[in-house]
Order: structure tokens, then C-alpha cells, then sequence
């Protein structure tokens, strides 16, 4: 079949390289010449495969039109691998900024938790404290008042000096476990460093509160601290190289109106000193 330079058309009328959008009228004047009775812009006409589209093609159309449509195909491919390369990116971006952030998550945690003794640490009870103030101010302390607490260990550095810091470090950590365990599901418990721990509850009035501390400095006073010489903890009714008890002070602060959180604690180690030199839990 000849071709026509001048006008850029085939000698049968039909465009010379007529690209994607006009395959489908070349194809439809060229099936009507051979008497083929299909039309290509109907979806249910349309060859459900390039291998057969391409055969109805090579018995229909110009070699040149041909050319155009592989072209068109290629470009058609590069462009959908292009669309899933940046799908697979656009997978593989979002799964990492989900990684990131729950590594981001669990780092902030981890930040707020004391390793030795798995006990809230001073950061989380600072960013606490200012929410449970903010709580306060905003709605009421309602029936319950807030009481902060302050316990120390007695003669901590003597345990470390005789037995070494890795009984030491047993010992707070056995301390940290009996103070969490009798705690009530709305107290914060934890370490506010050294041998020093933090209690935030709410109790009804002071006689609570400190009926409250007391019973929790009764507890670590009554238990029986049993380890290896390396801190390790020794089951009841095997020998132990250690059996210790410990002696604990406490100091407790009511939170007043308008009291700042910084005064709150200031106000809870003043009565723990004060605790120190005598045997009974101030406030």
C-alpha cells in the first residue's frame, strides 16, 4: 500500500502514524473495508489480548500504523512500571515512617522508665505531675486530695559499702517491687533516684495519707531481703549468703490551691528530713 507525503495520509485516506487515540478509527475504516463486523470502541469488541489485537492488526493496518501502536504499548508499560515503582516507594516510605514512629514510641517510653527497677522514672513523674496539677486546677481536687510522697532508704550507703552495689542494687530493686504491689490502681509509683522513690495518690484527707504511707513503710520494714553475695534473689527455705532488712523514711505533702508542682515536692522532701531525725512518717 503506497503512501501519500503531501497530506500526511495513507492512499486509502486513513492518517499515517496516527498514534494511540487514533488506532481505534483506523482500525473500525479499515475492519468496515474488509467487511470484519466489530467496533473497536466497544469494550466487549476489543481483543482481550495484545497477541490477538496485534494478529487483527497485521491483517488490517499500514506496517506504520503498526509501528506507532508497539510504540505507544512500550510507552504505555514504562509508564504503568513507572506508576509501580513510585506504588512499591510510596509502600516502602509509608511502612518505614510507621517503623520509625513506633521505634519513635517505644524510645519516648523507655525514656520514662527506670531500668534498674522497671519503676516510672523523675522525667515521667515531672510530666505527670503537671497533668494531674493542670487536672486539678481546671476541675477540682473533688472528694479525694492529691498527696505526694517521698521515700528514702536509711543508711543506703552503709548496704553498698558491706555488701557491694550489686545487693544494692537487689535491694532497690525488691524495694520497688513491694512498693508497686501495694500500691492501688490509680497511685503512681516510682524511682525518683538513688535510693530515693516517689508515691503520687489521692486519700481523703491527711490521717489517710499518712495511714497510707505508713502501712507501705511497715511492708519494705517487715520484708526480708534474701540474695547471693552477686544479688541474686534466694527462694525461701534455701541458703542465702544475705538476709536483709531495711529501714525506709517517708515524707508526705498535700497538695494545697495554687500550689506549684516544684512546691508540691519541695514540700514532701522537707517532711521526709524531717521524717529522717525521728522514727514517725511527717507531713
Amino acid at each position: 500500500m503506497a503512501k501519500s507525503e503531501q497530506d500526511g495520509k495513507h492512499d486509502d485516506g486513513t492518517p499515517q502514524n496516527p498514534g494511540f487515540d487514533g488506532l481505534v478509527d483506523v482500525y473500525e475504516k479499515r475492519a468496515e473495508k474488509g467487511g470484519v463486523p466489530v467496533k473497536v470502541n466497544d469494550p466487549k469488541a476489543l481483543p482481550t489480548t495484545r497477541e490477538a489485537l496485534h494478529s487483527k492488526l497485521m491483517h488490517a493496518w499500514h506496517p506504520d500504523d503498526i509501528k506507532a501502536w508497539e510504540a505507544d504499548l512500550r510507552k504505555a508499560d514504562h509508564a504503568n512500571s513507572d506508576e509501580n515503582r513510585l506504588k512499591a516507594v510510596a509502600t516502602d516510605t509509608s511502612d518505614q515512617l510507621i517503623t520509625s514512629e513506633v521505634a519513635r514510641k517505644k524510645a519516648e517510653q523507655k525514656s520514662l522508665i527506670d531500668p534498674l527497677t522497671g519503676l516510672p522514672n523523675i522525667r515521667y513523674m515531672h510530666s505527670t505531675l503537671d497533668m494531674k496539677l493542670a487536672e486539678i486546677e481546671r476541675y477540682g481536687e473533688g472528694n479525694d486530695q492529691p498527696f505526694f510522697m517521698m521515700l528514702d532508704i536509711d543508711y543506703f550507703k552503709k548496704i553498698n559499702d558491706t555488701y557491694g552495689h550489686q545487693v544494692g542494687d537487689f535491694i532497690l530493686k525488691k524495694i520497688a517491687g513491694v512498693m508497686d504491689e501495694f500500691a492501688r490502681i490509680n497511685d503512681i509509683v516510682g524511682r525518683y533516684g538513688g535510693e530515693e522513690f516517689f508515691v503520687f495518690a489521692l486519700c481523703n484527707n491527711d490521717d489517710g495519707a499518712v495511714l497510707f504511707a505508713d502501712r507501705m513503710r511497715e511492708l519494705i520494714e517487715d520484708t526480708v531481703f534474701r540474695c547471693t553475695s552477686d544479688g541474686v534473689e534466694v527462694p525461701d527455705g534455701q541458703k542465702a549468703d544475705h538476709e536483709i532488712q531495711v529501714t525506709v523514711s517517708m515524707g508526705v505533702a498535700r497538695h494545697q490551691n495554687g500550689m506549684t508542682k516544684e512546691q508540691l515536692i519541695k514540700t514532701a522532701d522537707a517532711a521526709l528530713y524531717e521524717s529522717k531525725k525521728g522514727e514517725e512518717i511527717e507531713l
